[in-house]
């Protein structure tokens, strides 16, 4: 397996080296995938990677980053590789290949926050474990029940350090049934290589939260019939069309929020509070200037039917403990189960982590505070754009820098 090794240098002011030298080159060579792993991957493939020959995946992700990795790993853990739904490679160690002929495999999702915090700064934490969530329900749309899976839970933390992450769900996947082809290669790596975390990276790691919840088991989640068939055509709205039914946007978020509360109940975590607001009361607290200062400065967003606003009491000792951390997770389902629905009702959705948290306190309960917003309105079905990234000091809120190595946004 990779093993992690910080660079030789850092801290310093950028020299000339830090220009033109690269860390060593780590050969590999590629394999087709066969068998059983190859069926296994296209059904992993079809949860969270891409949209056929498009660069859009079937889960968002703030400015499209996917801050973690799914692993895959064999009945007996000896071996375990990371897919790359990007280059659609599987990167396995050279001296412990997967088998390609079990019944089940082990998969797991290891958080990667650093590839948001390089981007968003310190705010990136909350996007990576919103992405994650948003991931798990695609996933959860695909995981059975199998031994496996307990003996997974026991492992995921060693095989997680090993990998260089935080172990958040862990899951068992069959073969797809119908023989799907994943398109994959192996991508076969000299385990003696070392990967190099960047300063970057390892800042991102130094000033994470010290403590981690155990990895979700995804296992007993149960989902709308129509949702697996419509995922393919999920997509955020880059913008809202004309005024729609307030009612049909409620009725989806309704029969969302409830799908997903169920769900968190199985899972054994808490929901953040929701608050669901039409578009009369959105006119009434947020007129249309205002809106677009609280979706911080994103005026193309302005125009849903109804959203929904996720908050948190302010916790007293400002930290974001193993339980907060889960309530995020828990916000990323409620968020992609609204994604789902509202696909599958032909309406338009997005959702918004750049928000101004100030402006919607007049719809929250005193003491909470808004981090994310999924909006639902008219859906433009031409539409080609993809959705803007409001990455901007404003959009993301004047993020503090990464203190230890001077980086900053």
């Amino acid at each position: 397996m990779d093993t992690v090794t910080p660079p030789e240098s850092g801290g310093h002011t950028i020299n000339w080296d830090d220009l033109v030298a690269l860390p060593p080159y780590s050969s590999s060579r590629s394999a087709p995938i066969v068998g059983a792993l190859d069926r296994a991957i296209a059904e992993i493939d079809a949860a969270v990677g891409r949209n056929g020959d498009t660069a859009r995946r079937f889960v968002p992700s703030a400015g499209a980053l996917y801050p973690y990795d799914v692993v895959i790993t064999d009945p007996e853990f000896c071996s375990a590789a990371v897919l790359d739904p990007v280059t659609r490679k599987l990167r396995v160690p050279e001296n412990t290949p997967l088998p390609t002929d079990v019944d089940h495999y082990g998969w797991m999702v290891i958080g990667r926050p650093w590839l948001s915090m390089r981007k968003y700064g310190r705010r990136g934490y909350l996007y990576h474990l919103l992405d994650i969530g948003h991931a798990l329900v695609n996933l959860g749309m695909r995981s059975g029940r199998d031994p496996l899976s307990a003996r997974l839970r026991e492992r995921s933390v060693g095989l997680s350090e090993q990998l260089g992450g935080v172990p958040r769900a862990i899951g068992v996947i069959a073969p797809s049934a119908s023989g799907a082809a994943s398109g994959w290669v192996l991508d076969i790596a000299d385990p003696a290589a070392p990967r190099t975390r960047n300063e970057f990276e390892q800042t991102a790691v130094a000033i994470a939260p010290d403590q981690s919840p155990e990895p979700l088991d995804l296992a007993g989640m149960r989902f709308d019939d129509t949702w697996p068939a419509v995922s393919p055509r999920r997509k955020s709205a880059p913008r809202f069309g004309a005024p729609g039914s307030v009612a049909e946007a409620e009725g989806c978020l309704d029969a969302a929020i409830a799908s997903g509360r169920e769900n968190l109940m199985r899972l054994n975590i808490a929901a953040p509070h929701l608050t669901m607001v039409g578009r009369a009361e959105l006119d009434r607290y947020l007129p249309q200037d205002e809106l677009s200062v609280a979706l911080a400065g994103q005026r193309h967003l302005c125009g849903p039917d109804a959203v929904v606003v996720m908050s948190a009491e302010q916790p007293h000792q400002n930290c974001v403990d193993p339980d907060r951390q889960r309530m995020l997770l828990a916000a990323g389902v409620i968020g992609q189960s609204i994604y789902l629905e509202a696909t599958a009702r032909r309406l338009g959705v997005t959702g918004i982590g750049g928000i101004d948290p100030r402006a919607w306190r007049p719809l929250l309960p005193p003491g909470h505070v808004a981090f994310y917003v999924v909006a639902v309105g008219a859906d433009i079905a031409a539409a080609t754009e993809a959705k803007l990234d409001a990455l901007t000091a404003e959009g993301h809120l004047r993020n503090r820098e990464l203190t230890g190595s001077g980086v900053r946004r």
